[in-house]
């Protein structure tokens, strides 16, 4: 009998491990998703930005070859 009982102790110790494990695992999924759909709204925020500074900036005119940008001013 005493195999049999550390044969079911055994079972039930990789059982609670293996469950576990499946617990971390979906944690990661979960904090992997939840980091690429911050990023896609960084993405999105981003191109939103980009939209209205060029619908600020569309109709001011530069030297040729000459490009602005907000944060150097003018350069060739």
């Amino acid at each position: 009998m005493e195999f049999f009982d550390k044969l079911s102790e055994t079972i039930v110790s990789a059982g609670k491990d293996v469950g576990q494990k499946a617990k971390d695992v979906s944690g990661i999924a979960k904090l992997k998703m939840d980091i690429r759909s911050k990023e896609d709204f960084v993405e999105k925020q981003y191109a939103e930005l980009g939209k209205a500074y060029y619908e600020k900036h569309k109709d001011e005119e530069s030297a040729e070859g000459e490009e602005k940008t907000p944060e150097q001013g003018t350069f060739s």
